[in-house]
Parts: structure tokens; C-alpha cells; sequence
């Protein structure tokens, strides 16, 4: 490697020119039936390991579809394949992880941007196996998010949960617990059935109120 001039840098999909071309197709076949049975075991673990209570499978998503990176690109058509690929000897749709497919302009929006092969895929996915679903990265309540930082990209977590900000109302979705109103709206409501109560929940959820009681230290 030294003798050629390269270095652990130069050894990715996009440096073709620069890499002996039958190790570098070896390589990419390699990685490829990997990535396949990675994706395959995530699947099967994913749908048939019980959470810690015992009663239900852990409650996992995943975003994906705004990477460029060939190798990111790699990731999410592997995941869509498995999607679509089914689970177990009858080919069943996975449970989980939920899938979403984030819509984001200039990147998967329409024909001739970087992802659009891949919205393609996932939106034949959905048709058949229900997942994907979509964020749309855009939209006004995601207004002024880094294009340069995939961390401030609007997500979900799968159902009608969405990331946002952390406890410091910074706008991250690393490092953070879940608070989002409507969940504490519909726990208030289900177990007192009133608006005072509700208010009350969500106070208590409040940044300032569950750092003094250590919930997220």
C-alpha cells in the first residue's frame, strides 16, 4: 500500500481509478454477500429476540435515504432489499425495524439527484411490505437544519414520535430521551382523562424538571 502511494483514505468505492481492479471488484463482491447477511441477521434478530419484559419484540427504526456516499447508498439498497426479501422460509413482512425513508429535495426528490434509484426502491418496498414510511426533511418545522450535519435532519422514530431537540433544545438527534406532546397528551388523557392533568404531565417532562430529578443524567 505504502509502495503504491495510498493510504487507508484512498481505499473507498468512489477511488476506483486509483485501486488494481480486480482486487477492488473482489472487495466490493465481498462486501456485498456481507453486507447482505448483516443486513439478513438484523432482520431475523430484530423479529424473533423478545425485549427485556418478555411480551414483545424490541421497537426499533431506522432513517435512511439521504446518504451519497456510495458506501451509505450500499447500506440503505441493502436494508431495502431485505425489506422487500421477507423474513424466514415464507418470505414474512418484518415487524420491525421500521423503516423510514427520509424525502429530502436536491438529494432523492426527483429524477437526476444522487438517491432517487433508491426513493424508487422504497417506495416499491412500501407497496409490497409496508415499510418504508416518510420524513419529509423540508417541511417548515425543520426550517434551517444543517445540510452539512445528517444529525439535524428530521427523523422519527418509527410511529408519530419525532426527533428534534435534545434536553438543551439543541437541535440533535444523538444523546437524547423522548419527548414529544402528543405521547404525554395521549398517557394524561388515558390514565385521568383531563386537560389540567395533561398540562401537569408535560411540565413534569419539562428540560429544567427532569434534569433536577435526574431522569436523563
Amino acid at each position: 500500500m505504502q509502495q503504491q502511494g495510498l493510504t487507508k483514505d484512498d481505499f473507498t468505492l468512489a477511488n476506483k481509478e486509483k485501486l488494481d481492479n480486480k482486487l477492488y471488484n473482489s472487495a466490493l463482491c465481498d462486501t456485498l454477500q456481507e453486507l447482505r447477511q448483516a443486513v439478513e441477521a438484523m432482520y431475523h434478530n430484530l423479529n424473533t429476540l423478545q425485549s427485556r419484559s418478555g411480551d414483545q419484540l424490541p421497537f426499533t427504526s431506522i432513517n435512511y435515504g439521504t446518504c451519497t456516499f456510495e458506501e451509505g447508498r450500499l447500506v440503505t439498497r441493502a436494508l431495502l432489499l431485505g425489506s422487500l426479501e421477507g423474513i424466514g422460509f415464507h418470505h414474512n413482512t418484518p415487524i420491525f425495524p421500521c423503516g423510514i425513508f427520509q424525502y429530502m429535495k436536491g438529494v432523492n426528490d426527483r429524477e437526476g439527484t444522487p438517491n432517487y434509484d433508491l426513493k424508487q426502491l422504497a417506495m416499491k418496498s412500501t407497496s409490497q411490505r409496508l415499510y418504508p414510511n416518510y420524513a419529509n426533511v423540508d417541511w417548515s418545522g425543520n426550517e434551517g437544519y444543517d445540510r452539512n450535519d445528517p444529525r439535524t435532519y428530521f427523523s422519527t422514530m418509527g410511529c408519530r414520535t419525532a426527533n428534534g431537540f435534545d434536553i438543551k433544545r439543541l437541535r440533535t438527534v444523538e444523546g437524547r430521551a423522548r419527548q414529544y406532546l402528543p405521547n404525554h397528551h395521549h398517557y394524561a388523557y388515558a390514565g385521568h382523562g383531563s386537560r389540567r392533568r395533561c398540562g401537569e404531565v408535560y411540565d413534569a417532562f419539562r428540560p429544567e424538571n427532569t434534569r433536577s430529578q435526574g431522569y436523563f443524567n
